[in-house]
């Protein structure tokens, strides 16, 4: 279940074969993008969280090590693209890596890929992967694999502050590279 602001938003899609995340090794979470981390490259970014209440962003980075394989230490970062304002990068606050845009993220058993739990969608996992030179967040979307690129999330004024209207995803699906999108209503 998907829940931003506290309100559940996403309802909990059967995993297929393909998201198949068993036995896998727990990573700590990463704060936003280390400067002091020597052990990746380069990032790339995975996917965007955008917002219907401004143009602020919360990006999630894969971090790659020189060899282009995901940095087993820190494999992905979150952190906020401030777009409405100064453009500037800022750390997520506690309430909002523990409630909505944080994640925890293990290493598969086959160690090739990471599974991605976000803090509002324990009932949707991702699964970051590395090809070549290509990384990108696979998940379900109208309930077929596909490669996330974006999520939005369209809220309106509530008494207690932002309430969801609806999410949408947007990716394209993995067996026909065509564009995919769904639209959640809490």
């Amino acid at each position: 279940m998907f829940s931003f602001s506290g309100c559940a938003v996403f309802k909990k899609a059967p995993t297929p074969a393909v998201l198949d995340t068993s036995n896998s090794a727990t990573v700590t979470q990463p704060n936003a993008p280390s400067t002091q981390n020597n052990s990746f490259k380069r990032r790339q970014t995975l996917f965007v969280i955008e917002r219907s209440m401004n143009k602020n962003v919360v990006h999630y980075d894969a971090q790659l090590t020189a060899e282009g394989r995901l940095a087993p230490k820190e494999p992905a970062v979150v952190y906020w693209k401030m777009l409405a304002e100064d453009g500037r990068t800022e750390n997520l606050t506690w309430i909002e890596k523990l409630r909505a845009y944080g994640f925890t993220i293990e290493q598969t058993a086959a160690g090739n890929a990471y599974k991605m739990t976000l803090a509002a969608a324990p009932g949707r996992p991702f699964l970051i992967k590395s090809e070549g030179e290509a990384v990108h967040a696979e998940g379900l979307i109208s309930g077929r694999p596909a490669i996330i690129e974006r999520i939005y999330v369209n809220t309106s004024s509530g008494v207690l502050g932002p309430k969801v209207e609806n999410i949408e995803l947007h990716g394209r699906n993995i067996q026909t590279g065509q564009p995919a999108k769904e639209v959640i209503v809490p």
